[in-house]
């Protein structure tokens, strides 16, 4: 039963650091649990989960708080505060975490990682990725690492990297959803006929998100489907999908060649305010190209 409830533990801890990996769960020391934290990181865990971030952070503050706190967990929490900062969008305060998980534990590749997310948030592309080269240093396949380089990569409209470092998620994990994405977009973008059974042979493509861009782009769904897929009863959770669907919506558009409505859907995604997604930044930096064509015309 102790086993068991540990198990939780761990998996509960690994959720709320980071939400949007699926698999490389992170190890927890043992002195976590004899520190009594399990309450927490469960209240912490749920918090972050239904996007109520202060109080997420309230709870990591009351943690941190404990003097005896041991340097090892106290490492693990730091760069757990500093994704909630990350969502807060106060990228001073997540620098400042990370930097300390990784004074504290030099190899929590975790604590790199997050440092490389907000300097890409903050469009810090070639620093970001040095930040998740670092990561790489300690876990060679973080595909984690891999994929938010590529996304450097991209941002940075170095298709030939990008492509490339998508690939390499996809035969780490043949599984990665955004991988999948991003490289069947890359390919689409820099003009090659890439393989479409990353997009292909999907039957359930309408349940869980981000499977309805997979079916956009395998031509089962429009822009305006899509955006129904991206409903949701929590509102944060709502604003981050249809960030995700107007960027996406919005690279169909330039690869159809329909500028203006193309603008449209990049506009909608930085209207969503989700600075610390990608495809803010990505949508940011097409309108400037977009409005360069268009004085150029």
């Amino acid at each position: 039963m102790a086993g068991l409830q540990n198990l939780v533990f761990r998996k509960a801890f690994w959720r709320f650091i980071f939400f949007f990996i699926l698999v490389n769960f992170l190890p927890i020391n043992n002195d976590v649990s004899s520190a009594g934290l399990f309450s927490d990181y469960k209240n912490a865990h749920s918090a972050f989960n239904e996007r109520r971030y202060s109080e997420a952070l309230e709870i990591c503050n009351r943690v941190l708080s404990q003097a005896a706190l041991p340097s090892s967990v106290r490492s693990k929490i730091l760069a757990g505060r500093g994704l909630v900062y990350e969502r807060l969008g106060q990228w001073n305060s997540a620098m400042k975490d990370y930097n300390q998980a990784a004074q504290l534990s030099p190899n929590l590749c975790w604590a790199y990682i997050g440092y490389g997310n907000v300097l890409m948030a903050l469009s810090e592309y070639k620093e970001a990725i040095s930040e998740f080269n670092r990561a790489l240093s300690i876990e060679r396949q973080n595909t984690t690492a891999i994929y938010r380089r590529g996304n450097c990569h991209f941002l940075s409209n170095n298709l030939y990297d990008a492509s490339d470092d998508y690939s390499k998620v996809l035969r780490i994990n043949p599984q990665h959803r955004y991988a999948k994405i991003m490289f069947y977009l890359t390919g689409l973008r820099s003009g090659k006929n890439f393989s479409t059974e990353h997009v292909d042979d999907h039957t359930e493509l309408e349940s869980d998100w981000p499977n309805p861009i997979l079916a956009f782009y395998s031509g089962q769904l429009k822009p305006d489907d899509l955006l129904l897929k991206a409903v949701d009863k929590n509102i944060v959770k709502e604003r981050e999908k249809k960030s995700e669907a107007y960027f996406h919506i919005g690279q169909y558009y330039v690869i159809s060649g329909d500028y203006e409505k193309a603008k449209q859907a990049f506009t909608s995604c930085v209207n969503q305010n989700i600075n610390y997604y990608m495809e803010y930044r990505g949508a940011q930096a097409e309108l400037i190209h977009l409005t360069g064509l268009n004085n150029q015309q």
